[in-house]
């Protein structure tokens, strides 16, 4: 494959990931779930092009002298783009993990810290067949966006 042909082919998937990834990025934000699943194929499937074509051009022996320079700084602004809005998404799903993962801790904690009652007052009028009080526990709400 000559240079040119490179050249393009990374023109258009750049294209295609800078599109993707500000769709991504605006459903990471408004936590539309359905929407990241939906993107998730097509994403993986042209950053997997990507990477075949910007390693094949890097390691090709092409006479690079003839391409554009127009063509060329074109991909370098794509390029750039790119780079940032990967790095947006990088952020935004690491903030999604970590919210889950303490999320789970919290709901982890609270079962284990729960005291099963039979739910009736004692001679003392306290609830349960403790008489000591038991430890506050969280409550729990469930939250589709989680």
């Amino acid at each position: 494959m000559d240079a040119a042909k490179r050249i393009d082919d990374l023109l258009f998937i750049t294209t295609e990931l800078i599109e993707l990834l500000e769709q991504e990025n605006a459903a990471l934000l408004n936590k539309d779930l359905a929407v990241i699943n939906q993107l998730l194929d097509r994403k993986l499937a042209l950053s997997r092009a990507y990477e075949i074509r910007f390693f094949g051009l890097k390691n090709s022996e092409d006479d690079m002298s003839e391409i554009d320079p127009a063509l060329i700084e074109v991909l370098k602004e794509r390029s750039v783009r790119l780079d940032q809005l990967v790095d947006i998404n990088s952020k935004a799903l690491k903030v999604g993990v970590e919210t889950g993962k303490r999320f789970m801790s919290v709901l982890s904690e609270s079962v284990k810290t729960a005291t099963p009652s039979a739910g009736t007052y004692g001679a003392d009028g306290m609830a349960g067949a403790s008489s000591r009080p038991s430890a506050q526990t969280a409550s729990v709400a469930y939250d589709k966006v989680l």
